[in-house]
């Protein structure tokens, strides 16, 4: 079973077990746990894998950049390496339909679901040859899963609560936040919240309204129209996080 197939069948158990177990052990200690897990995956997915890893926005120290891999990776959405090289494929064929692996317009709401997920074997892995020189980074890719499910393991021997507080839920939510209201929603020019401020050759958006979900990654149409730009927006709450940490 290839990397793809793996990473659909992962997180098609985190959209069962995240609803079925907040239903069955719902409790406010445990939504505030996940929340915060959600921070921590947007910190790592959002600011590490696509500000850091993928567009180099902003330089961070080594200790930093492996807390944001190490959240990034628990976000389960890949690998920090299948994730970039997916990235900027996607920023090399913005909306080509055949060439842009997270083409927004299939009309076909599973593969929302499932964004991120397509196979990357067919792409040179030369695209993120920086992150193959990092020995962590390509340490991590070849046991994700391993380590993914070792994570998962730990968390159901102290308690199986804590699977859906600090797994299943979060991941599920950083999925709808990366997947559905910046790979799809920020990609449809004509929704209402969204408005454009540079002509790009896709139909990008940038959305106040997105940005209460996303922390600051729904400016989009800025980020393809400057990709190797921090802070997008007035909003951009990652972007000042990271200008904050780093700085």
């Amino acid at each position: 079973m290839n990397f793809a197939k793996k990473l659909r069948l992962t997180i098609m158990s985190f959209y069962i077990v995240a609803p079925i177990g907040t239903y069955y052990y719902f409790s406010w200690q445990g939504i505030v746990i996940a929340y915060i897990m959600f921070l921590l995956f947007t910190l790592g997915g959002h600011g590490g894998f696509h500000k850091v890893f993928a567009h180099k926005q902003i330089k961070t120290g080594k200790f930093f950049s492996y807390f944001l891999l190490f959240f990034g990776s628990l976000a389960t959405t890949g690998s920090s390496i299948t994730w970039v090289l997916g990235h900027r494929v996607h920023h090399k064929y913005p909306e080509d339909s055949i060439k842009d692996p997270y083409y927004p317009h299939e009309g076909n709401w599973l593969k929302v679901v499932f964004r991120g997920a397509q196979p990357v074997d067919e792409y040179p892995l030369l695209i993120v040859r920086d992150l193959l020189k990092d020995k962590v980074h390509v340490f991590v890719y070849e046991h994700y899963f391993k380590l993914l499910f070792l994570y998962i393991l730990i968390l159901g021997l102290i308690s199986p609560e804590l699977v859906i507080w600090m797994w299943a839920l979060p991941a599920m939510l950083y999925a709808i936040s990366l997947h559905l209201f910046i790979g799809c929603l920020a990609h449809s020019a004509p929704i209402k919240q969204g408005f454009r401020e540079y002509e790009t050759k896709d139909k990008s958006i940038n959305s106040h309204v997105f940005n209460l979900i996303t922390l600051g990654e729904s400016y989009h149409n800025t980020h393809h129209a400057k990709p190797s730009q921090l802070i997008n927006g007035k909003y951009d709450i990652l972007g000042y996080v990271l200008s904050f940490i780093c700085k």
